[in-house]
């Protein structure tokens, strides 16, 4: 039998080339989407957003793989730091996923009245998925100084968002 070695794949992202990612920083955090339909990622370009987020002076940020708002399909891959405090919202028709890359994250779930019913702590090493349906109210929060995820849901994504927020 003939072993065959396997190349680089010539999709992967680089998020220092200006014709892989278009810059869009009008959301909530700053987004790099990728330009190509076909991609990639390895540990160097996880090492570049946080060098990327550095940068910005520790801004949270995102690779969006997919290539606009509009997308029926959003794949994002995120850093979030840890946070003072974080309002739990749900998303009405919409569930998502998080997919633990680097760090850990807590995730929390609430009843309508604001009290947690539920956590998870999420870690690449044991619990490293979590699904959370939608018209749920949760939290994603970084337990440790920041966290590396990727977070997967239905779209479009309307420019005023699509979460509701929880009101005390």
């Amino acid at each position: 039998m003939r072993e065959t070695k396997i190349k680089d794949s010539i999709y992967k992202l680089n998020l220092n080339d200006k014709d892989s990612v278009i810059i869009d920083d009008t959301g909530k955090s700053i987004a790099c989407f990728a330009v190509k339909d076909n991609i990639a990622l390895d540990k160097n370009v996880i090492n570049e957003l946080k060098i990327l987020s550095q940068n910005l002076g520790k801004k949270d940020i995102r690779i969006c793989l997919h290539s606009d708002r509009d997308n029926t399909l959003h794949n994002m891959i995120n850093l979030i730091y840890k946070k003072e405090k974080n309002i739990p919202h749900k998303h009405k028709d919409k569930s998502e996923s998080y997919h633990i890359i680097e760090g850990q994250m807590i995730i929390s779930l609430f009843n309508d009245k604001g009290t947690i019913t539920d956590e998870c702590l999420l870690d690449k090493n044991d619990t490293f998925l979590f699904r959370v349906g939608k018209d749920t109210f949760h939290t994603t929060v970084s337990a440790t100084e920041y966290v590396i995820f990727h977070e997967t849901r239905s779209g479009p994504f309307p420019k005023d968002g699509d979460s509701v927020r929880f009101h005390t």
